[in-house]
């Protein structure tokens, strides 16, 4: 089985990712592809993965986390537990191996890395 890493990001000018916890923009446009990348897959019985880390899942309003019609799996070094919402990971080796498993491995289409910039770096 071979897996799609793909990152997405939106940046401004100067590069920046976020502010203060938040974007530092609200476009619906943006947001709408963002949705439709991360979302949408050429087969409709597998879903795709937003890898993010803990403070991207965090900065996530409540009312939208988990991230629909995705599979929710977040960077940590500290051991918590998101219940169904989200998958924590300590690293991403230890993300890929839990997504190279059944059962999740045969569900998976693409992975997406989200954020913040920790996890990009």
């Amino acid at each position: 089985m071979s897996l799609n890493l793909n990152l997405i990001a939106a940046a401004c000018d100067g590069m920046g990712i976020g502010v203060k916890g938040t974007l530092p923009w609200k476009l619906k446009s943006e947001m709408a592809f963002f949705t439709s990348m991360t979302s949408n897959t050429k087969h409709p019985d597998k879903r795709n993965v937003v890898l993010m880390g803990r403070r991207t899942w965090e900065c996530i309003p409540k009312k939208y986390r988990p991230l629909q019609n995705r599979i929710n799996i977040v960077l940590s070094s500290q051991f918590l537990d998101y219940g169904k919402d989200a998958i924590v990971c300590k690293n991403i080796p230890h993300a890929l191996e839990i997504i190279g498993k059944p059962p999740l491995k045969d569900q998976i289409e693409n992975i997406w890395v989200i954020g913040g910039s920790s996890v990009y770096k």
